[in-house]
């Protein structure tokens, strides 16, 4: 919760989101983003008053290839707009009524858009209820006031006993005709106590203008930075930055009981009085990650493969889960190893990140397990994350804003252009069948790598580009790949192939090839005479200078590749 007007950054509230995760190999290469399904969520109205932020669980194994994962967003909106009321008007027909706004907000609506209210009128109260909106049924750009009667017109009715009575009152307003119902009555006032408030109220009610158009192009935009799955003594660091702030906040267990298990009395009595209150402005000193990464760790003394944490407070911490687990329900015999604290890390980004601990805290050093993600050797590894992503800043009273000083086209947190709304600045697409595919017959380059000018792009693989050299499939697959001089030979299971790098071979009538330079990786691939390959034993394969030796067990040869081809030598 927030004091009113005090801004925060926030989630906005009402808009549709899709959290998504992308897992990256050691090169850096990443595969695309990983849904479920029905992980569609949102921020109701009633939270709109304080600061939201989204929490992740991960509850899948990570796949082996895998060193770490980003999370991605996606949320499927239209732009929105903050409008501020000056006071409100009877249409004299007890059926509509007249909302008055400043002309320079004029942009910011057209007819047919909902009018959400978010602040009452005249207090600084949020309004929380989703009957609280109304759609705009007519537009006025400007009203007249008669200099004998001081009498208001709008839109061809003249409204009588108006607080708006004078020309300097209509100077810089229009007009927004909506239902006077009795959600108008109950969250906005009645049009006497509007009126009692003046024609132009400084704490004026907010509205937030709703569109019901929106685009979605299934595009998913990257949140933070990444997360490494072992916390390595070069990975640690980077998951819990030293600074980081730390608490307990919940217990871990091996069992069913540590996914439901939540008394709030104990977490109470011994973490807030016991370790909250004792390492009050506790925080990461140092960070030393696992050299070693069994599959069971044996002990709380085996520190190799525990990634170790130095607080700046030297205190100690004894109590231990275990036994209040079993009170409550646990089956089996737990120990340090199964059953432990859950320690929360409050990193200077502003995001959390959660570890499991293992065994008592002494002399300020915490020991946690080495892993931020469920893996086949540690499943119940489930770290609970809060993500520094955020769209809005929120002031306390129901208002939240993605524009600065709510200008209509003033800069946004994150832009909306004509294909949806932009959730950060790297994006990407989920693949609904995606899945590891072997093929065989192909070779895949990526772009470019020069050490000179310290250029590296070998973790991209540019799609819309022709990055893809296919070999005929009845030469069975590719075993073997070498690079000799400017030419790369290709070793198929029943054919050897040699193809130029950087150049290719342009025929002419004559049938004669020749060699030019080109923007190809591999150009025109060419078969060597013979109908022998290397089969499927590419570790028979050796090189003397110009000459390579390999064998084709399929035609039961020993075979020499020189400049005059391909030379059966088993003889």
């Amino acid at each position: 919760s927030l004091a009113s007007l005090t801004g925060r950054k926030s989630v906005k509230s009402e808009r549709p989101y899709q959290a998504g995760i992308v897992y990256r190999d050691k090169y850096g290469r990443e595969s695309s983003v990983l849904v479920d399904e029905k992980n569609n969520f949102s921020t109701a109205k009633s939270s709109s008053a304080s600061s939201n932020r989204i929490t992740t669980v991960i509850k899948n194994n990570a796949p082996y290839w895998a060193d770490s994962y980003k999370f991605f967003i996606k949320e499927t909106t239209e732009k929105y707009y903050n409008l501020v009321m000056n006071t409100a008007l009877s249409n004299n027909d007890d059926v509509f009524a007249w909302l008055v706004f400043n002309s320079s907000d004029r942009n910011k609506v057209k007819i047919g858009d909902i009018l959400s209210l978010k602040k009452s009128h005249g207090t600084s109260v949020p309004v929380t209820s989703t009957d609280a909106q109304w759609k705009i049924v007519d537009i006025q750009n400007e009203g007249s006031v008669t200099d004998d009667g001081g009498e208001l017109s709008v839109g061809g009715t003249t409204i009588l006993d108006s607080v708006v009575n004078s020309a300097a009152d209509v100077i810089g307003k229009f007009f927004v005709k909506v239902d006077l119902n009795s959600a108008f009555t109950t969250y906005i006032g009645t049009i006497d106590n509007i009126a009692s408030l003046g024609a132009s109220n400084p704490n004026g009610a907010v509205f937030e203008t709703v569109s019901e158009q929106q685009l979605d192009l299934d595009l998913y935009y990257e949140v933070g930075s990444s997360y490494p799955i072992k916390l390595t003594t070069t990975s640690a660091e980077q998951y819990i930055p030293v600074g980081s702030k730390i608490s307990v906040t919940d217990f871990w267990f091996q069992e069913s009981l540590g996914d439901t298990f939540n008394n709030v009395s104990i977490l109470e009595s011994v973490v807030n009085e016991q370790f909250n209150a004792n390492f009050v402005g506790a925080v990461v000193q140092s960070v030393s990650g696992a050299t070693s990464f069994p599959s069971i760790i044996e002990s709380t003394t085996q520190d190799s493969a525990l990634c170790i944490i130095k607080m700046n407070n030297n205190g100690n911490f004894n109590n231990t889960p275990t036994e209040i687990a079993e009170a409550f329900g646990a089956t089996s015999s737990l120990t340090e190893l199964n059953a432990g604290w859950v320690i929360t890390f409050e990193r200077p980004d502003g995001s959390v990140v959660t570890g499991q601990a293992i065994g008592p805290i002494a002399n300020g050093i915490i020991k946690i397990r080495p892993y931020t993600h469920p893996t086949a050797d540690f499943p119940s590894v489930k770290s609970k994350m809060l993500l520094p992503w955020y769209n809005s800043i929120a002031f306390g009273n129901g208002v939240e804003s993605d524009t600065i000083r709510d200008d209509f086209n003033a800069p946004e947190l994150y832009k909306y252009v004509a294909t949806g709304k932009q959730s950060g600045f790297k994006a990407n697409l989920p693949a609904q069948d995606y899945k590891q595919t072997v093929e065989q017959n192909q070779l895949i380059y990526s772009q470019i790598y020069n050490e000179d000018a310290g250029v590296n792009r070998l973790n991209q693989f540019l799609a819309a580009e022709n990055i893809i050299k296919k070999v005929n499939p009845e030469n069975g697959s590719i075993q073997k790949l070498f690079s000799r001089d400017t030419n790369l030979v290709i070793f198929c299971e029943s054919k050897v192939f040699g193809g130029p790098v950087n150049k290719d071979i342009i025929f002419n009538a004559d049938g004669n090839g020749q060699l030019i330079t080109s923007n190809k990786v591999i150009g025109t691939l060419t078969p060597y005479s013979g109908d022998y390959g290397i089969s499927t034993n590419p570790e028979s394969f050796a090189s003397d200078e110009f000459r390579i030796y390999f064998t084709d067990k399929d035609q039961g040869a020993v075979l020499r590749l020189s400049r005059d081809g391909i030379t059966p030598i088993h003889e």
